[in-house]
């Protein structure tokens, strides 16, 4: 949950040019953000980084991975035909159980 929800799950790991957290941006979030000490961070951040390589190795992706691919997709046709991304855009969005999605999910919804 803290890889998904910090280290890659966060608006911040998603506007990054790797798509992550760095560990010393991961280490120096506040305690009301992650309440994990900085001893179980040092854990968690190593875990993630056993994580990423085994993805990596086998060309696996998750959903923080996806949403990535995604909000990148939408921001290029944004950018080289704005006329079709504006034509397709929406009006309304009702979304149950927001607080179940994480903020780049979110993202993608405007």
């Amino acid at each position: 949950t803290t890889i998904h929800s910090f280290i890659k799950g966060c608006i911040e790991a998603l506007t990054s040019s790797s798509q992550v957290l760095s560990k010393n941006e991961y280490l120096s979030l506040g305690k009301r953000t992650c309440r994990l000490s900085p001893k179980q961070r040092v854990i968690v951040y190593s875990t993630f980084e056993r994580y990423d390589a085994f993805m990596w190795a086998f060309r696996l992706l998750d959903d923080c991975d996806l949403v990535s691919a995604l909000v990148r997709r939408m921001e290029h046709a944004r950018s080289t035909d704005s006329a079709v991304f504006h034509e397709v855009r929406y009006n309304n969005l009702y979304v149950d159980e927001v607080q179940a999605y994480r903020e780049p999910s979110l993202l993608c919804s405007f």
